[in-house]
């Protein structure tokens, strides 16, 4: 009988014992030599901490404010009535020098509506705690665990091991619209004594790619041409033409043959340098009967009349096209030279000259036949088909 009551003794004790645990918390886990860091416990009515001295302690001794030299471990005793419980946490202590600041991007150049990755390397070379102050003008940033964001600004204290996550930051609005055509990028951090360091960088945000085109009959029979109009702020593009019979062509002005009869919407997507894409379908369709021809697609640049290209800030004019003997090309608004390069069907340069603003250009000695025309300047690469006539 007697072993059966010290048994339930025993039980009774544990469960008291589990019934008033006390919590401890470090403001920061981690801080630099000299720092003084807040120390809080709960869960008692009175407390005893070890070891001393403290800089300062509350009147129920709930909390305390330490300056250790040294990495410690400190232990807090709480006691509830005939409840007694003890806890610890751990302080590191670091030597700090100045911040080594730096981040890497996912891209230096995007698009309006997308977005940058930027990655903390101040984290991998600095002694904590760090205190980050990151400003993305013209940006808006995607909420950081454990960071507070006010407008274009994310603060974030690295007080313990938990890493800095990457930073997503989303750009709708243009930079060109933004003095110099870019949006600084500032990241400010301290350590946990005021050295202070920063690292600038920025970001160029261009207007999206834009893609149209029309749908026409040609003039051979079961041809039909398509004459695309493409616009983009960067210096590289590429489209992919969708024939609606599953199948797909890669390239700016490719043509395409339908074997079997059905009624087919052409699409196409295009794609600029910093991955921007645009996309657009045809309101109308292309029909093959089963009892006509073959029906083929050719995508081509514009080959009568005027030739307008238009870019964000100006367009280009090139007539007479078809042309005979001369070729007049007009740069609207532009207030830099172009390069104008004339390309044959095998891709030889048969003419090279330089343009500003209006420019007559004597094409008397090319052979007929069919010619790439490009025009580059600081707007793009403007490429179209010009028709040579004798």
């Amino acid at each position: 009988m007697k072993k059966i009551l010290l048994l339930l003794s025993f039980i009774y004790v544990v469960q008291l014992s589990a019934q008033c645990p006390i919590n401890i918390t470090a403001e920061y886990g981690i801080i630099c030599n000299s720092m003084k860091v807040q120390l809080i416990a709960s869960g008692a009515t009175s407390y005893s901490w070890h070891p001393q001295p403290f800089v300062s302690t509350s009147i129920n001794g709930d909390t305390v404010i330490a300056q250790p030299s040294a990495s410690i471990i400190y232990t807090v005793t709480g006691i509830t009535g005939t409840c007694t419980a003890t806890n610890t946490v751990e302080v590191i202590v670091n030597n700090c020098i100045p911040p080594q600041v730096g981040f890497t991007k996912s891209t230096g150049i995007t698009c309006v509506n997308h977005c940058i990755i930027f990655n903390d390397t101040t984290q991998y070379h600095s002694t904590k705690p760090l205190f980050y102050t990151w400003v993305f003008p013209g940006g808006s940033i995607i909420p950081v665990t454990g960071g507070s964001i006010i407008g274009d600004t994310l603060t974030y204290a690295m007080t313990n091991s938990t890493p800095l996550n990457p930073v997503k930051v989303c750009y709708h609005v243009n930079s060109q619209l933004n003095g110099n055509g870019y949006y600084p990028v500032t990241q400010i951090v301290r350590n946990g004594i005021n050295q202070i360091n920063t690292y600038n960088d920025s970001v160029k945000v261009l207007p999206g790619p834009t893609v149209n085109f029309s749908l026409a009959q040609d003039t051979a029979p079961h041809t039909w041409d398509v004459y695309p109009t493409y616009y983009s702020a960067a210096q590289s593009s590429s489209a992919i033409w969708y024939w609606g019979d599953g199948t797909s062509t890669a390239g700016l002005y490719p043509s395409h043959t339908y074997a079997v009869a059905g009624k087919y919407t052409i699409s196409v997507s295009f794609t600029d340098i910093t991955g921007c894409r645009d996309s657009v379908w045809q309101t109308d369709s292309v029909y093959r009967l089963s009892n006509s021809s073959m029906v083929t697609v050719n995508v081509l640049q514009s080959t009568t009349g005027i030739s307008i290209f238009k870019t964000q800030n100006a367009s280009i004019k090139i007539y007479p096209n078809p042309a005979k003997d001369v070729l007049n090309v007009e740069l609207e608004m532009l207030n830099e030279k172009a390069e104008l390069k004339l390309f044959d069907v095998n891709g030889k340069m048969v003419l090279s000259q330089s343009i500003n603003g209006t420019a007559t250009i004597d094409v008397s000695n090319l052979n007929a036949g069919v010619y790439n025309i490009s025009i580059a300047n600081n707007e793009g690469v403007v490429n179209k088909r010009l028709v040579i006539v004798r």
